[in-house]
This record gives structure tokens, C-alpha cells and sequence, in this order.
């Protein structure tokens, strides 16, 4: 008569096999979602600029205003209606004044970067770098 179950050596090299997919996987999937929350910072900073161009062509090119203000207006979702805005492990934050304004994209994580942009529309690192440049 054979015997149908497995063997304990069976089941280690399977125990063994298993934990190093789960070695490969873990790293590779939280840069995977580090990625992506920072490119949705970057997108968001994108929305908000265009935001600041309507805006500001709707008041005569005199104006910026801050994130509270944009989504009042409906040029911005009303996420930013608040005055801690925390999305995808970002907070943003804003100041603006007549033709100057600057939205910051402070990361939670301190391994993320940091990010700004102003009313030259160039998202910059925290230590004015513009993104994409080397």
C-alpha cells in the first residue's frame, strides 16, 4: 500500500520556497506604492497649478489664492477645503499673496522628498531642484 501524504521534508523545501517569494515581494511592492504616492503628490502640485492659472486669469491676472480658497471655489476637490490636508502620506499646505503664491507637499514618511511649486509653475524639490532635471 502507498502512502498518499507528503513528506516533512516536502513541506520545508515548500515552507523554504514560499518565504523567499515573500523576501522578493515585500521590498519590491512598497516601492512600488512609495512610487506611486509620490507621483500622485507631483500630479496633484500639476492639478493645482492649473488651478492657480484659472484663478488668476479670472481675476483680472491680480491674484493667486491658497487651496482652501481654490476649493471653494470648485477649481480644487473638497479635500482641500480643510486646513490639514493629508493625501497619500503627503500634507499640503499653502500661502498666497497678490501675484505670489507657494503649495507645499510635505511627506509624513521622511524618505520621501519634498516638494513645492510656485507662480513659476516649475514643481521643485525642497531644495528648489526642479523635478526631472539631473
Amino acid at each position: 500500500m502507498k502512502d498518499l501524504g507528503f513528506t516533512v521534508l516536502e513541506l520545508l523545501i515548500t515552507i523554504v520556497i514560499i518565504g523567499i517569494l515573500v523576501i522578493i515581494a515585500v521590498p519590491s511592492l512598497r516601492n512600488a506604492r512609495k512610487t506611486a504616492q509620490i507621483g500622485a503628490a507631483v500630479d496633484i502640485l500639476r492639478n493645482v497649478c492649473a488651478s492657480e492659472e484659472v484663478y488668476f486669469a479670472k481675476t483680472g491676472y491680480y491674484y493667486y489664492t491658497t487651496l482652501q480658497g481654490l476649493a471653494q471655489l470648485k477649481l480644487l476637490d473638497d479635500r482641500f477645503k480643510e486646513q490639514n490636508i493629508l493625501i497619500d502620506n503627503y500634507k499640503f499646505s499653502s500661502k498666497a499673496k497678490g501675484t505670489k503664491f507657494k503649495i507645499t507637499a510635505t511627506p509624513i514618511d521622511s524618505s520621501y522628498p519634498e516638494f513645492y511649486v510656485d507662480e513659476s509653475f516649475v514643481i521643485k524639490f525642497a531644495n528648489g531642484t526642479p523635478i526631472g532635471s539631473k
